[in-house]
């Protein structure tokens, strides 16, 4: 069976977001048609503030929207409830067969769009069948691009402490062994004593070098999974790298997060910190992180040029690479300018810890 007869044949919860009742019913007339099964559900919502309060408590297999609402009109609506409903596939019901406006839709978030003066049952019943077989498809791609994420995660953590508590404790125990010898031929004025120490000091500069390669593979190598103490760690770093001011807040209890989970709002505040400083010419950045109701807050604020710089080549990539890892651990990222019209603020909101 393909991914569309199998979509075709799973139940189904959908969300029907249409104030006009005459629509609803037809609508609804046609679902029945299409998936007249007992399992299959369909909830009405008839403004977009109730397809958000639909989607916050209530976990849906596809949303079914009308452009024109109440309180919403256009791609503004698909943009609001696209917010709400993540991952939940879209399929746009438009009053025009304006080829433009349905495009625009794809771009806020839907996934397709159907003029109603086309609607019919076997239209939609396609339509449907598609939208949940790439919603799926998606989901698939999504979950496999964070197994090969963690793994590399977990492979880059392994070389780490390999070069954290093997290789750098046997150079340490060779770096006291050679101070020793160096000290003991210095005693007896050996000329061999000037090699020993020469050597110990190559020793000690190996030692560091592993140290910090095992740092760079793995920020949470010295610190568990114990963020707070990472970020403090990453804010030194970067008012000596970049000779910039770099403080960090705590505010409430965090709770204990795990090695993974971690290691990405680590990664997320690295790279703010350096698109902040690169990209945004800042000379000033503040990393909080908050325990708030409902989850965990990592904001990263900065005093630079502000997000218009984010859309370069470089600011970009990182607000990619920032989007992906938020999405992996399950968190939603926001960028927003600064106070006082300068500056730009990353958050990143963890829930349900």
């Amino acid at each position: 069976m393909d991914s569309v007869s199998q979509a075709n044949h799973d139940p189904l919860h959908l969300l029907l977001v249409e104030d006009v009742e005459h629509d609803s019913l037809l609508i609804e007339a046609m679902l029945h048609q299409i998936r007249g099964g007992p399992e299959n559900r369909v909830t009405r919502a008839r403004d977009v503030a109730g397809a958000c309060r639909e989607v916050e408590a209530h976990r849906f297999d596809l949303v079914l929207l009308d452009l024109t609402l109440p309180d919403s009109q256009g791609t503004a609506t698909v943009r609001r409830v696209a917010r709400s409903a993540a991952g939940v596939p879209i399929v746009v019901l438009t009053g025009t067969d304006d080829e433009r406006l349905g495009v625009a839709c794809i771009q806020a978030g839907a996934q397709d769009y159907v003029p109603k003066s086309e609607l019919r049952v076997p239209l939609l019943g396609r339509v449907i069948g598609y939208a949940l077989a790439r919603a799926r498809e998606a989901d698939a791609r999504r979950r496999l691009e964070q197994e090969v994420l963690e793994s590399s995660e977990r492979e880059r953590q392994r070389i780490a402490h390999d070069l954290h508590d093997d290789l750098g404790q046997q150079l340490t125990g060779i770096g006291l062994l050679g101070r020793s010898l160096a000290e003991r031929l210095a005693v007896r004025d050996a000329p061999e004593a000037s090699e020993a120490r020469e050597l110990t000091e190559l020793i000690r500069h190996a030692t560091q070098q592993s140290m910090a390669l095992a740092r760079g593979l793995d920020p949470l190598t010295e610190h568990g999974a114990e963020l707070s103490s990472a970020l403090e760690a990453l804010a030194q770093r970067g008012e000596l790298m970049f000779s910039i001011r770099c403080d960090v807040t705590r505010s409430g209890e965090i709770p204990s997060l795990g090695s993974s989970v971690s290691t990405h709002l680590y990664r997320i505040a690295q790279e703010a910190l350096t698109n902040a400083v690169k990209h945004g010419r800042a000379s000033q950045v503040e990393i909080a992180l908050r325990s708030l109701e409902g989850g965990v807050e990592l904001v990263v604020s900065d005093d630079g040029d502000g997000v218009a710089n984010a859309s370069d080549e470089g600011g970009g990539q990182g607000m990619r690479i920032m989007e992906y890892r938020s999405r992996v651990i399950g968190a939603t990222l926001s960028v927003e300018p600064g106070g006082a019209a300068r500056g730009t603020r990353v958050r990143c909101f963890l829930p349900g810890v």
